[in-house]
C-alpha cells in the first residue's frame, strides 16, 4: 500500500529552516492539518484555518530612563512574518515610532516614569490563503517601563592621597531597585570596594597616577565611573632656629621635602591680611633698593618689623629692627596638601659697649664697668687686651669688664680694649688710663675745662 504525505501550508519566519533540510521538528509558524495521513491524504478544501485578528504579539522592550534618550531597533516581524507598521493606536505623546525596511525604530525622552502600552496597527503578509489576500490589519502591544536613573556621585573622581595614608571614599547612590557593584579591569592591590556601598578604601605605597573604572548596575541599567588617584609623597617643610641681630640682613630659606612638582605657596598661620612693608622703616644698611615698593611676592611678617616672608619660596628675610623672642607657625600649600611648621625666631639687640674712663689719682682706690646692651647678656664674657700687662694693683673681672684696684705710680696714656663676646656677637671699647697725683688732679681738671671754653669760643667765632 503506497504511503501519503501531508501538504504543509504557512510561511516560515526563520529562514534557518530552508537553510538546514535535515531538521526534524516543523517550524512552528508551518501549520500541518490534522488527520491520518497513512492512508488518504485530505482534499486540497480542507487544509485551511481561521484568520489572525485583533492583538496577535505582545512584546517587552527594555526599560527607558527617565529624562535620558531612548533607543530601539527591533524586528518588525511576528510569527506571520514581517508586518508593515500603519499607525499607532495608542502611545505615549514623547514616543516616536518609523519603520525602516524589517526593523522598527522606537525613539524618544520619557519626561516621568511608569509602565506604558504601546499598541499598533501594521498589516501582516500575504499568503497563499485567500482569506489573506489583500491588505490585512491587525494590532500588535509593546510593553514599556520607564525607571528613574542610576545616579552615582562619587565626592570627587580626581582624587589626591598621600603614600601610607588611609582614605575611603564613600558615593551617594540612588537607584529604582537593588544593585551591586565592583571594579572593571585592574585596580591596584591596595584598594577594595564593598559591592553594596560603593565605598572604596585603602591606601597607597607608591607614588603615581592611577585610573581606576568602577561598575554601578541594577536590573535597568549600568554607570561606569572613572576615578583618577593622584599619590604623591607627604609634604614637610622645616626651618632651623633663626637667631637674628637687630640691624644686620637676614635670608633663611625652609628645607622641602614631598608633596606635588611645581609652585607652592607659604603663608603665615593663622591667616592674616599682609601689608607691603614700608621701606622707610628698613635700615639703610639693607642691600636693596627701596625706590619702589616691596615686590608682590613679599609679604610682612606680623610683629617682626622689617622681616618679610617670600610666599612664593617661603624664604624668611630682611633686617629686623627691634628685638624679639616668638614662633611663627608657617604653611606650606600645594595643589594637593598643606604642611605647617614652627621656627623660632630670636631677634638679638646689636651688642654695645660704651663709657669713659677719667683721670685717676695715684693710691686711691677706683673701679671703671663699661656699660653693655644688647646681645645675650647671660652669655656675656669679657676680656681686654693691652700693649703691656695692667699696672701693678689693677685687676680686670671677666664677668662684667670691671677694672679695678689702686694704683700707685704715675700712668700716662695706658690704652686698653675691653671686648665682649656672646655667643653671636663681639663689641670692643677703647679706654684710655691715666693716673697721676693729687695735686695735679685739680690742675688737670682745670686745664680740661679751659680746653671746652676755647672750644665754644671759636665755634661763636665761625658763626660770626
Amino acid at each position: 500500500m503506497a504511503n501519503y504525505h501531508p501538504i504543509i501550508r504557512g510561511r516560515c519566519a526563520d529562514p534557518n529552516y530552508s537553510k538546514n533540510p535535515g531538521h526534524e521538528q516543523v517550524p512552528p509558524t508551518l501549520l500541518i492539518p490534522s488527520g491520518p495521513w497513512d492512508e488518504h491524504p485530505p482534499p486540497p478544501t480542507d487544509t485551511t484555518y481561521t484568520a489572525p485578528s485583533g492583538n496577535i504579539a505582545t512584546y517587552t522592550l527594555p526599560a527607558a530612563i527617565v529624562g535620558e534618550k531612548y533607543y530601539q531597533y527591533t524586528g518588525a516581524i511576528t510569527q506571520y512574518g514581517i508586518f508593515v507598521y500603519n499607525s499607532a493606536i495608542s502611545k505615549p505623546e514623547w514616543l516616536e515610532i518609523t519603520q525602516v525596511e524589517g526593523m522598527l525604530e522606537i525613539k524618544g525622552i520619557p519626561p516621568q516614569t511608569g509602565n506604558f502600552t504601546i499598541i499598533l496597527e501594521v498589516t501582516l503578509p500575504n499568503t497563499d490563503n485567500s482569506e489573506w489576500d489583500g491588505s490585512y490589519k491587525v494590532q500588535i502591544t509593546y510593553e514599556l517601563l520607564v525607571v528613574k536613573e542610576l545616579k552615582v556621585e562619587y565626592p570627587k573622581t580626581d582624587i589626591n592621597v598621600v603614600i601610607g595614608e588611609s582614605f575611603n571614599l564613600i558615593p551617594k547612590i540612588s537607584s529604582p531597585g537593588n544593585y551591586d557593584c565592583g571594579f572593571d579591569g585592574e585596580v591596584p592591590d591596595n584598594l577594595v570596594i564593598d559591592s553594596s556601598t560603593g565605598k572604596i578604601s585603602g591606601k597607597f605605597t607608591k607614588s603615581g597616577t592611577y585610573k581606576v573604572s568602577v561598575i554601578f548596575g541594577d536590573a535597568y541599567q549600568t554607570k561606569t565611573i572613572s576615578l583618577t588617584f593622584n599619590v604623591s609623597e607627604k609634604l614637610s617643610i622645616t626651618y632651623p632656629d633663626i637667631t637674628a641681630i637687630v640691624g644686620e640682613p637676614l635670608f633663611i630659606q625652609p628645607t622641602i621635602e614631598g608633596g606635588e612638582p611645581g609652585p607652592k605657596e607659604f603663608k603665615v598661620a593663622p591667616s592674616k591680611d599682609h601689608r607691603h612693608y614700608d621701606h622707610k622703616e628698613v635700615d639703610s644698611r639693607y642691600d636693596h633698593h627701596f625706590d619702589d615698593p616691596l615686590p608682590s611676592f613679599l609679604n610682612s611678617i606680623p610683629g617682626l618689623p622689617g622681616l618679610v616672608l617670600n610666599y612664593s619660596n617661603g624664604t624668611i628675610a630682611g633686617i629686623p629692627l627691634k628685638p624679639e623672642n616668638t614662633s611663627l607657625k608657617i604653611e606650606c600649600i600645594d595643589k594637593t596638601q598643606m604642611a605647617s611648621t614652627s621656627v623660632r625666631i630670636y631677634i638679638l639687640g646689636k651688642l654695645k659697649m660704651r663709657g669713659h674712663l677719667h683721670e685717676q689719682e695715684v693710691g686711691r682706690h677706683f673701679a671703671f664697668t663699661p656699660h653693655t646692651t644688647g646681645g645675650i647678656p647671660a652669655d656675656y664674657h669679657f676680656s681686654y687686651t693691652c700693649e703691656k700687662e695692667l699696672p701693678k694693683g689693677l685687676s680686670f673681672d671677666t664677668k662684667d669688664g670691671r677694672i679695678s684696684g689702686v694704683c700707685e705710680t704715675p700712668v700716662h696714656d695706658f690704652r686698653i680694649t675691653i671686648i665682649c663676646t656672646d655667643a653671636n656677637q663681639v663689641a670692643s671699647l677703647d679706654v684710655v688710663l691715666n693716673v697721676i697725683h693729687h695735686e695735679n688732679v685739680h690742675h688737670g681738671h682745670r686745664h680740661h675745662h679751659d680746653e671746652r671754653r676755647r672750644t665754644r669760643e671759636e665755634k661763636t667765632e665761625k658763626r660770626k
